[in-house]
């Protein structure tokens, strides 16, 4: 293949965007040759047997990624008190939240130089070294001594650490959505990339499996005095075995033939803002609900619940297992529709449902335990089917040469924003206004931005050749 004739060997704007709606059709066909980078036969023929090694590895990093935010978010409360002592509650929590935000606002940093680096280098050895630090900052983390015993110095290593953990993230979640998505073959890339999506809800699952399992073992009172430390240590040697598997797997073939060609971009970055500026802002629109939704359903609406709304600590914790288990198999389903009728429909029924539903969820939640489960699953369902689905659109707005900085720049800040900034603003926002009802506003409105987004300025980015490559 000649490079004057090559432009992307997950797909080509030959392939663009004609599963239109008849009212959206022309438009649709329009903005493709703009916005569309969709898929196509990949360059090399893969292997099932090679296929199936590369999710296991880059959904490693994904489960230790969510393993450990989700322990994070499961103990807030105990971390309250050991990091940041104080005699108002609210305070404490939101000081702790905080914390939580500070590993996302770094993030961007992250996504710039670990999305360029793995435009120049390539994918894998990017994606080990990010497992590698990330594993070790949550390793340490739970050897940080508490305020009671070194003062300030505590918080301000869990500020850190935590600092430490965002810059590698920023690299991890868009790293391996284009290492799987360069793997898959064309008619199977949905659900392929949605091995994402499940990597991590396994993580929120075995992190929820492991505080509940750890509490009924030792105790409220020894958790709170340090059981919570063992999480944060295991969730590092799981990232240890992740960096293992990462290290055994080659580079993905659409990197290696862009290499080979001499096609590699030495300011991928920059390339990208120029280039495909506008797929980068569609991108961002469609990543508001993706990235909100996500950590209020599974981060702060559990808190929210146990700590306000009244449901106890067992009812919260069956339905987060249910919820996760659930969605765990809706996310291969979800990959698979959209393999079979386009990316653009689903989550264009994924983003409406999320938005119609988040207000009748929290009423829900009032009239019972039963209730609260039921919504909570309907909820985080909800939730699974869209974010199965978008790290594909993700992967196809972009060519191979750009594809790891465009998405990670974009990532990296729409997750900083309505990710981790998400579940401190709702904390904000209830506090001062007092509504336990403000939080599921925000989730109505980040809905109906992507819901928009998608109805109005997303062609259909799957591709008319479904073959596996």
């Amino acid at each position: 293949m000649h490079r004057g004739t090559r432009h992307n060997h997950l797909g080509s704007s030959s392939d663009a965007g004609a599963a239109t709606s008849s009212g959206t059709e022309t438009r649709g066909v329009q903005m493709s040759n703009q916005l569309q980078a969709g898929p196509g036969p990949a360059s090399h023929p893969v292997s099932r047997a090679t296929v199936r090694r590369a999710m296991t590895a880059a959904g490693a990093g994904q489960a230790v990624e969510f393993f450990e935010f989700t322990v994070y978010g499961a103990t807030v409360p105990y971390l309250a008190h050991v990091f940041f002592p104080s005699g108002d509650a609210t305070a404490t929590l939101l000081a702790t939240w905080a914390v939580f935000a500070v590993a996302f606002f770094v993030r961007p940093v992250g996504a710039y130089f670990f999305g360029s680096l793995g435009d120049r280098i390539g994918r894998r050895r990017v994606l080990a070294s990010v497992i590698f630090i990330m594993s070790a900052a949550t390793f340490a983390i739970g050897l940080v001594p508490s305020y009671a015993t070194i003062g300030i110095a505590a918080p301000a290593l869990l500020i850190l650490l935590r600092c430490v953990q965002g810059f590698s993230a920023g690299g991890e979640a868009t790293g391996a959505i284009a290492y799987l998505a360069e793997y898959a073959g064309d008619g199977r890339r949905g659900l392929v990339t949605s091995v994402w999506q499940v990597a991590s809800f396994v993580g929120v699952f075995g992190a929820t499996l492991s505080v509940t399992g750890i509490v009924a073992v030792v105790g409220e009172d020894a958790f709170a005095g340090g059981g919570w430390r063992v999480l944060f240590m295991v969730a590092g040697l799981l990232g240890a075995l992740g960096f293992y598997l990462r290290n055994k797997l080659p580079e993905t073939p659409e990197f290696e033939a862009v290499s080979a060609e001499g096609d590699v971009a030495h300011a991928p970055l920059r390339e990208a803002i120029a280039s495909h500026g506008r797929q980068m802002l569609v991108m961002a629109g469609l990543a508001v609900v993706f990235n909100f939704g996500f950590y209020f359903a599974l981060v702060y609406l559990p808190t929210l619940m146990t700590g306000s709304l009244g449901i106890s600590s067992s009812s919260m914790t069956v339905a987060t297992i249910v919820a996760v288990a659930i969605s765990i198999s809706l996310c291969p389903l979800a990959g698979l529709a959209a393999d079979r009728f386009g990316r653009r429909p689903v989550l264009v029924i994924a983003a409406a449902l999320s938005m119609l539903f988040a207000i009748p969820c929290r009423l829900l939640i009032e009239t019972s335990a039963a209730g609260a489960v039921i919504a909570f699953t309907v909820l985080v369902c909800i939730v699974a089917i869209y974010n199965s689905v978008f790290p594909t659109v993700m992967a196809e707005l972009f060519p191979t040469k750009i594809r790891y900085s465009a998405t990670s720049l974009v990532y990296g800040t729409c997750v900083a924003v309505f990710g981790g900034g998400g579940p401190y603003l709702a904390a904000w926002l209830r506090s001062e206004t007092g509504s336990s009802t403000t939080p599921f506003v925000m989730m109505t409105v980040a809905a109906a931005i992507s819901l928009t987004v998608a109805v109005f300025a997303l062609p259909e980015t799957a591709p008319r050749n479904r073959r596996l490559g």
